[in-house]
């Protein structure tokens, strides 16, 4: 890709860092549901399914977003650009 269709990087990372953010949010949203659905069911089994997979996506959720998904984010954003530059550093001929 020519250098002028490239987007510029301060609009780049920005987007790459909520997309992982995003991402990993989901993740745990996904799995508190999951977990708060089959353990509930065997601690407090007199809440419904739906109920217990809720307090799990909120749960889940604010504790990805809280805890895991900055960091998992930033260091995901770091380990792409470490790989841009050694491929740019790769198919550099002024070496």
């Amino acid at each position: 890709m020519s250098n002028s269709r490239q987007i510029p990087g301060f609009v780049y990372w920005p987007f790459c860092f909520l997309g992982y953010y995003a991402a990993v949010v989901l993740v745990g949203a996904i799995i508190g549901a999951l977990g708060f659905s089959l353990i509930g069911a065997l601690t407090n089994p007199d809440l419904t399914m739906a109920h217990r997979a809720m307090l799990g996506v909120g749960n889940g959720g604010e504790l990805a977003g809280k805890v895991w998904a900055p960091a998992i984010s930033l260091v995901l954003c770091v380990m792409q650009a470490h790989r841009r530059n050694q491929r740019k550093a790769l198919l550099d001929p002024r070496k």
